[in-house]
């Protein structure tokens, strides 16, 4: 038996249309025996709306299949985290859920935050980036749940926070502890 990893915006479909032969190719491996999980780093969306989303388009998944930068940053956290210190998050409500579900305290005082969580925000402003940027300038670490600048959608794609990408890009520069430092993503999702 084989396994295969999947990402899902621009590989599997675009918006809420199936890229042509994915759902054969995946169903075929599977037939075979294989083994076949998704990943994604989009975070504006819960596992359990991917698996539903897959399963409209035609593909088999379950709570099981599907790995998504929200959940690889909460068990990042919660590995890493102290007890005594707290999160400045930017990004929507399933980023939230997902801390949540594993107790990571939030803070929106800048000068609190140990820890800066950049999710895709779709209500982006200036405020937050600059909560972001003084929370990092107090020596906040940066954990990006997705450092793309753009997404793939239909008739092109679409931007996401560069600043917050940038931000990130800075977090890299500036060789505080790296996610690549911490335990390996397969480790944080076999909990």
């Amino acid at each position: 038996m084989k396994g295969f990893i999947f990402d899902l915006d621009g590989t599997v479909y675009v918006d809420n249309k199936i890229i042509d032969g994915a759902a054969e190719a995946i169903n075929h491996l599977r037939e075979r025996g294989d083994k076949v999980v998704f990943l994604t780093n989009k975070s504006i969306e819960s596992i359990s709306s991917y698996v539903d989303k897959l399963n409209r388009l035609g593909i088999e998944a379950t709570m099981t299949d599907v790995v998504n930068s929200n959940l690889l940053a909460a068990k990042y956290l919660a590995s890493v985290m102290k007890e005594e210190e707290s999160v400045l998050v930017i990004g929507e409500q399933p980023l939230y859920d997902e801390l949540n579900k594993l107790r990571i305290p939030f803070t929106e005082d800048p000068q609190k935050a140990s820890y800066v969580v950049l999710g895709w925000d779709r209500e982006f402003t200036y405020e937050k980036i600059n909560q972001a940027f003084q929370a990092w300038s107090n020596g906040a670490q940066i954990v990006a749940t997705n450092p793309d600048r753009t997404c793939p959608v239909h008739g092109g794609r679409f931007l996401i926070a560069v600043l917050l990408s940038e931000l990130w890009k800075v977090q890299l520069v500036r060789k505080l502890k790296r996610f690549s430092e911490s335990p390996p993503y397969w480790q944080l999702t076999s909990s």
